[in-house]
């Protein structure tokens, strides 16, 4: 990766897009390529925004700088308590917004991470707002997986009467022909 970076020419947005490129075909095989890439990026453009002696924001194309609100991140605790213990250190130290990823989340039962989520969001609204959001999406695509299941199973159980039906057919009528186009055993023998 390093020698992706060191030694490049760096005098356009072009030029961090080309570095950009190159880091990522060059490190495929580097899990953490692209947080660390994330780091050169940020590098990049500031040593841009110092060279001509301009504002980052405009270099990327807009007008203003608009504010961001800082979140800590962090891991899920290894349970529901050590996550609303690192909920709680993070207030302290004055954050309003916080973002938890990894650890033992979806690893579990979907219980187990609405617990997770629950701990972490605890009491602070701006908390609670962004973390109670993913916990029902994570909800949402939880009961959409049970449902495309039901539906799964039900479509290979009439695809298995089908193909049962129309062997039964070819059978009674002596013939060897299996498509659905002589369907003619009744849905009933197979119920």
């Amino acid at each position: 990766m390093i020698a992706s970076v060191l030694g490049q020419n760096l005098d356009s947005a072009e030029d961090v897009d080309r570095i950009g490129d190159l880091v990522r075909a060059e490190s495929a095989d580097v899990l953490q390529a692209n947080h660390t890439l994330s780091g050169i990026d940020i590098a990049m453009w500031d040593l841009l925004g110092r060279r001509y002696e301009e504002p980052v924001y405009k270099l990327l194309g807009y007008a203003r700088a608009e504010p961001r609100q800082p979140y800590a991140s962090v891991l899920f605790g290894d349970t529901a308590q050590d996550t609303l213990e690192k909920a709680r250190g993070i207030r302290e130290k004055g954050y309003l917004a916080a973002k938890f990823g990894w650890g033992p989340y979806g690893k579990g039962s979907v219980d187990d991470d609405r617990e997770q989520v629950e701990a972490a969001a605890g009491r602070e609204s701006e908390l609670q707002t962004q973390l109670a959001a993913a916990a029902r999406r994570e909800a949402t695509l939880a009961a959409e997986r049970d449902a495309l299941d039901t539906i799964l199973d039900h479509e290979l159980r009439a695809t298995r009467a089908t193909r049962a039906r129309t062997a039964i057919g070819a059978f009674r009528s002596g013939t060897t022909n299996t498509s659905t186009e002589h369907d003619e055993a009744p849905l009933e023998a197979f119920a």
